[in-house]
């Protein structure tokens, strides 16, 4: 199932039948958006874009086999109660859907046309975080060269529309959903790494003044550390989205602040 590892002195990847349909792509960041920013090589966008999704439908597959995330269903709203004739279309409908429709993908490209930059939206199903931390780990461990054009590869949790409120609540939904239990009296450190990108709603100084006092606010046993850290809040502002997601310090220092091209160069 895994993608062969890219050979020395190989032309780049080989292009192989896609197991989804892709065929459908944004062209915008939305709110409550989540998923992967990709950085590349500038003009390679296109093979980076291959590189990258044979990647993602792999370790998908092999973290669906293993029930680390759920397969994707049929909203709610698709399955309503139907009558009998409606019932015969919808299943006449899907039988021939079936016979000439790929499976529904849990991936889709945002086309943001800025160079060197490619996000794959992700199903609300996945844990982007999760997703990425696995394929690091297997670069990391493994040393099986999988990419060629692809470098950094960055988790959003969760975005927003660029304002200063937006950005606290977007902080408390997704600090709320990490694990930061404290033992006895023992404060967490924070850092913040903020990468601003076409964007011009916010400030970088204000950005980390709103980030840094909304964790403050959540739990008083967080303090900033911009050195010595236990996690670190990634913040990518494109136009007029904001991301964000939380990683550990020992993942983002181990996996060379998630840079597939500089884990495989420091096992050289």
């Amino acid at each position: 199932m895994s993608k062969r590892s890219i050979e020395q002195g190989s032309n780049g990847p080989t292009k192989k039948k896609a197991k989804y349909n892709y065929a459908k792509a944004q062209t915008h960041l939305e709110p409550n958006t989540k998923g992967i920013y990709v950085s590349c090589d500038r003009g390679k966008e296109g093979r980076a874009k291959l590189e990258i999704i044979d990647l993602l439908e792999d370790k998908y597959e092999e973290l669906l086999e293993k029930k680390v995330f759920s397969p994707i269903i049929e909203d709610a709203e698709d399955e309503k109660e139907l009558d009998f004739e409606e019932q015969m279309k919808k299943e006449l409908l899907d039988l021939q859907k079936s016979k000439t429709d790929k499976k529904v993908s849990p991936f889709v490209f945002i086309e943001l046309q800025m160079e060197c930059l490619l996000f794959i939206k992700v199903h609300r199903t996945i844990d982007p975080v999760v997703l990425v931390l696995e394929i690091l780990k297997d670069a990391f461990e493994n040393n099986a060269k999988k990419t060629r054009y692809c470098s950094k590869i960055i988790p959003i949790s969760d975005s927003c529309s660029a304002s200063e409120e937006n950005l606290q609540k977007l902080i408390e939904r997704v600090i709320g959903k990490q694990d930061l239990k404290c033992e006895q009296n023992e404060n967490i450190a924070f850092s913040v790494d903020i990468t601003r990108r076409l964007f011009q709603v916010l400030e970088r100084d204000h950005i980390m003044k709103i980030t840094t006092g909304k964790l403050r606010e959540l739990n008083p046993k967080i303090t900033i550390n911009y050195k010595s850290f236990d996690k670190l809040l990634l913040v990518q502002c494109f136009k007029s989205n904001i991301g964000i997601s939380v990683v550990d310090e020992q993942h983002w220092k181990d996996y060379k602040k998630f840079n597939l091209n500089q884990i495989f160069a420091s096992k050289k």
